[in-house]
C-alpha cells in the first residue's frame, strides 16, 4: 500500500506527458523536466516538445535541434501517430557525444547524439524495441553508462560497442532516480524505501544497504562513506555505507514541512538541502545538526549549485539566489536575489564561468551571477527559436 500511494502521487507529475493526440502525424506536447548541461561553450537541454537542443552560450545561436520522436499506435480507432517523446533526463555531454533517455507510453530508449550536429549515433534498444521509460539521469563511469528505468531495473551499456553489459534484477516497480557509482559498487534508491548496492561489473545485488518505511524521493548522494538521501517522510537521511546504519536524520524531531525532493549538495562539511516547504536547510554533514536555513517562500525542486564559492539556488517560483558560502543565509532574501525569472523552475540547472544556465518553463535563461541579472534568454519553443 505504501509503495502504491507514493507511486500514484509521483505519477500525477508525469501522466500528461504520455497522452497522445488522435491527429495523424503528431502528438501532444511531450513535457518533461530535462535540465541544462554546459560543455565547451555549448548549452544542452531537453525541451517540453520533445527535442534536444544545443545553444551557443556566446553567440546565443541555436546550434542544432533534434526531435526525439517515436511511432505510437492511435487509440479509439486512430491510426499510428508520430509522437514526441518526453524528456526528463538532463543531457550528459562528454567525449564528443550527448547522451539522453526518453519517456513514452511504449517505453524508453537511450540515445547518443553527435555533439556537433545532433545526429543520432546510436540508440538502445535497437530495432524498434523499448526498455522501460526513463526518468532518472544516466550516469557514466569509465566505458559504461548506467541508467534506471520504469521496468524497475538498472541497465548497464558499454559505450564503446553500444551493447548491453548487464541488466539488474527488478529492484522496484519503477526506478525514477539516478544511480551513483562509488568504486566498483553502484547505489540505487527506490520509492519502496530501499537503497540497493549492486556490483558495477555484473549488476549482481550485493546487499540491501538500508530499508525505510517511507520511500526515497531523491537519488543517493555519496560523500566519503556516507549516503545522503531525502525521503517522502519529510526527512533527510545520512546512512553509513559500511554498516548500513542511520548516522542521523534531519530534522531530528518531527518532519520538515515538505519532501526533500531535490538531491542534496554536500560541500566542506555542510549539506545543503532544499525542501518542498520552501526552505533551504544547512545541515552539519557529520552530526545532522541544523547550521542555518533560508526561507524562500516557494518550494525547492532543483538542487543547489556551487560556483566560485557562491551557492546558487532557484526556487520553483523562478527566483534565483546567490550566497557567499562564508555568509549566513537567514533573513537575506532581498539582498541575495540575483534574478527573478518570472517562470517556474522545475528542472536541474548548471553553472559555469560566471553564469547559471536555467531552463524555466520552456525558456532558457542565462543569469550573470556577478552582475546579478539575466544576461539573456531564449525561447525553446520550436517556432520561436533563433538560428
Amino acid at each position: 500500500m505504501k509503495q502504491a500511494r507514493v507511486f500514484l502521487l509521483v505519477l500525477t507529475i508525469l501522466i500528461t506527458s504520455v497522452l497522445v493526440s488522435c491527429a495523424p502525424g503528431r502528438g501532444q506536447a511531450a513535457g518533461g523536466w530535462s535540465g541544462t548541461a554546459f560543455h565547451d561553450g555549448i548549452i544542452y537541454s531537453g525541451t517540453q516538445d520533445g527535442r534536444i537542443v544545443a545553444v551557443n552560450a556566446t553567440t546565443r545561436d541555436l546550434v542544432w535541434s533534434r526531435p526525439m520522436i517515436t511511432e505510437a499506435a492511435g487509440g479509439l480507432g486512430c491510426g499510428p501517430a508520430v509522437v514526441a517523446a518526453a524528456i526528463y533526463t538532463t543531457p550528459v555531454a562528454t567525449d564528443g557525444l550527448v547522451y539522453v533517455g526518453t519517456y513514452t507510453a511504449q517505453g524508453g530508449r537511450m540515445y547518443a547524439l553527435g555533439m556537433t550536429d545532433g545526429e543520432i549515433i546510436w540508440e538502445y534498444p535497437r530495432g524498434g524495441a523499448y526498455m522501460g521509460a526513463i526518468v532518472g539521469d544516466p550516469v557514466i563511469s569509465d566505458d559504461t553508462l548506467y541508467v534506471g528505468s520504469s521496468d524497475g531495473k538498472v541497465h548497464a551499456l558499454a559505450l564503446s560497442t553500444f551493447t548491453r553489459r548487464w541488466e539488474s534484477e527488478r529492484l522496484a516497480d519503477k526506478l525514477w532516480t539516478s544511480p551513483v557509482v562509488v568504486g566498483d559498487t553502484l547505489y540505487v534508491t527506490t520509492f519502496d524505501g530501499v537503497i540497493y548496492a549492486l556490483s558495477a561489473e555484473t549488476g549482481a545485488t550485493l546487499d540491501r544497504v538500508f530499508e525505510l518505511e517511507a520511500g526515497f524521493a531523491t537519488s543517493p548522494v555519496v560523500h566519503g562513506r556516507i549516503i545522503y538521501a531525502g525521503s517522502f517522510d519529510g526527512h533527510l537521511y545520512a546512512i553509513d555505507i559500511d554498516s548500513a546504519e542511520t548516522v542521523w536524520r534531519f530534522p531530528q524531531g518531527g518532519a520538515a514541512g515538505g519532501w526533500f525532493w531535490a538531491d542534496p549538495l554536500v560541500h566542506e562539511g555542510v549539506v545543503y538541502a532544499g525542501s518542498l516547504d520552501g526552505r533551504l536547510y544547512l545541515i552539519d554533514a557529520e552530526t545532522g545538526d541544523r547550521v542555518g536555513d533560508f526561507d524562500a517562500g516557494s518550494p525547492f525542486v532543483s538542487s543547489p549549485v556551487i560556483m566560485d564559492d557562491v551557492l546558487i539556488v532557484a526556487d520553483q517560483s523562478g527566483d534565483v539566489y546567490g550566497f557567499e558560502l562564508s555568509s549566513a543565509l537567514q533573513d537575506r532574501a532581498v539582498e541575495t536575489v540575483i534574478a527573478r525569472l518570472g517562470a517556474e523552475v522545475e528542472s536541474p540547472f548548471c553553472a559555469s564561468e560566471g553564469f547559471a544556465y536555467i531552463r524555466a518553463d520552456n525558456t532558457l535563461y542565462v543569469v550573470d551571477i556577478q552582475a546579478r541579472r539575466i544576461d539573456w534568454q531564449s525561447s525553446l519553443n520550436a517556432r520561436e527559436e533563433q538560428g
